[in-house]
């Protein structure tokens, strides 16, 4: 498009077909009106110079680089976008207008000639003096833009607020309140929950595999403590008791979560007691409905559904 080579141009592509109406015929190529200072010529490439001098220009660019950057190029099109919002506002007269258009262009030539490589400054008169506050630019003065850009973000973020704001719904199985627990049972599980807890920090200044592997040991330490095995199906505790802790476990976790509005404090119930929460919820609802139910391997079932 327009002959961009991929070499950063910023271009973006449109099938919409009314505002390709507006582009219908051909507009006039672009003049770049700055041009690039002459400079002394360089030699083209590695080849032109020897070992030695090659090692020195290459450590002087790479200096060059990490500590004399240039920002034009950030500054020109962060100067570029607040005129173009200044533009778009209604109520400016053309006058002012026509001065931040040439502005605007003058900006475009400065950004394509900082992209190439081009050492150029911004002038003070091409600055802006605020910035809209769509872009954010903590550390410099800004106004509200009445522009379509700044009510676009306007509405972005009232919409964003508005979820946020919205309570999440954190329901319970009434199947598993009907369970009751003992006191001893609930006090239990509730040192032990903030147990988990106080644990569970330290483990978030952590990578994420080495994370993911703690986190997996902390959950099958209290699963131990539930099933007194490493696996439900391999308790030898009665299953009564399983359950009571497990729907014990289930409303402390719940009651935690609906009350800080985070769906994963849920994660703890089913790492833990999952698998004896699942076996109670299908033993009930097959009860309700008079059926049978039968313990079936994860790997069987994936075989009948392939």
């Amino acid at each position: 498009m327009a002959g961009s080579d991929f070499d950063g141009d910023e271009f973006w592509v449109s099938r919409n077909h009314m505002l390709l109406k507006a582009f219908e015929k051909r507009s006039e190529p672009w003049v770049q009106l700055l041009k690039p200072k002459e400079t002394q010529h360089k030699p083209s490439g590695p080849r032109d110079f020897n070992e030695s001098i090659l090692e020195r220009v290459l450590f002087n660019e790479c200096l060059t680089t990490t500590f004399i950057p240039n920002y034009a190029l950030g500054l020109s099109s962060d100067c570029w976008l607040a005129h173009m919002d200044r533009f778009l506002t209604g109520g400016v007269d053309q006058d002012e207008k026509e001065s931040i258009a040439k502005n605007m262009i003058k900006l475009v030539d400065l950004y394509y000639l900082a992209l190439d490589g081009h050492k150029v400054n911004v002038d003070r008169n091409l600055r802006v003096q605020a910035y809209p506050h769509f872009m954010e630019k903590k550390g410099f003065d800004s106004y509200h833009s009445t522009s379509i850009l700044g009510r676009i973000y306007d509405e972005t973020e009232r919409v964003i607020s508005q979820q946020c704001d919205e309570q999440i719904q954190i329901t319970t199985l009434p199947c598993f309140d009907e369970v009751e627990a003992t006191r001893e049972c609930t006090f239990l599980w509730e040192d032990r929950y903030q147990e988990y807890l106080t644990k569970s920090r330290q483990l978030f200044d952590l990578d994420k595999e080495e994370k993911n592997a703690e986190f997996q040991k902390l959950y099958q330490s209290y699963k131990h403590l539930l099933y007194g095995a490493d696996e439900f199906e391999e308790t030898k505790r009665d299953l009564s008791d399983v359950f009571m802790e497990a729907c014990a476990i289930y409303r402390i976790v719940y009651e935690r979560a609906r009350s800080t509005r985070s769906v994963t404090k849920c994660r703890f119930v089913w790492n833990v007691a999952g698998a004896a929460l699942c076996y109670l919820h299908a033993t009930k609802y097959a009860v309700q409905r008079g059926e049978k139910t039968a313990l079936c391997p994860l790997s069987v079932i994936r075989q009948l559904y392939i």
